[in-house]
């Protein structure tokens, strides 16, 4: 699929007993709705954001955020977090003793937070979490969580590259510096 520079990908905003659709390519609508508890002017930029669905890919947030080169993308986990699918998008959730696996941007403004909010919909809210590293170094940050109705959830894992091939019609491996693969994982031994 190829987006032109001027537009912006976004997910439509869905009823809650709606299956959700897959994100749209569409020119920003001004009157696109932000979380409530979104505040685009509560915090300084940068900003560490957690992704762990298709924000992993670098090509939506050069749409996205109209960057003009690949984001600088770091592997990481959230604690105390899963994972369940919202038809074919990831939703996390609270669940303590597990964990997910994602990826770490650094958003560079508020222009680019509300765009990454609406893209989200208002069934994600940003909330603040601690994010651990491949190399067990720590940071604070935010990621979006599922605040939509907990019943329009199922189990389920999502499978970055599917998704990846069929939005982009490639794969990318891990092992040449791509995401990595994103699913639950549990902390306890």
């Amino acid at each position: 699929m190829s987006v032109h520079p001027n537009q912006q990908i976004h997910s439509d905003n869905h009823a809650s007993n709606d299956r959700p659709k897959e994100p749209s390519i569409m020119t920003q609508d001004e009157g696109d709705e932000l979380h409530p508890d979104f505040d685009l002017f509560s915090e300084t930029y940068p900003k560490q954001y957690f992704f762990y669905g298709s924000l992993m890919e670098p090509k939506m947030l050069v749409n996205l955020l109209g960057l003009t080169a690949d984001p600088e993308l770091r592997t990481a986990l959230v604690v105390g977090y899963k994972t369940m699918m919202w038809g074919p998008f990831p939703a996390l959730i609270h669940k303590s003793g597990e964990s997910v696996m994602g990826v770490v941007y650094s958003v560079q403004s508020a222009e680019g937070e509300a765009n990454l909010q609406r893209y989200e919909s208002t069934n994600y809210a940003p909330t603040s979490c601690e994010m651990e590293f491949e190399d067990g170094t720590r940071t604070s940050g935010s990621t979006f969580l599922w605040v939509g109705d907990q019943n329009d959830l199922e189990e389920g894992e999502y499978d970055f590259e599917a998704w990846q091939a069929e939005e982009w019609g490639e794969e990318e491996e891990e092992e040449d510096g791509g995401p990595p693969t994103v699913g639950a994982c549990s902390t306890e031994s």
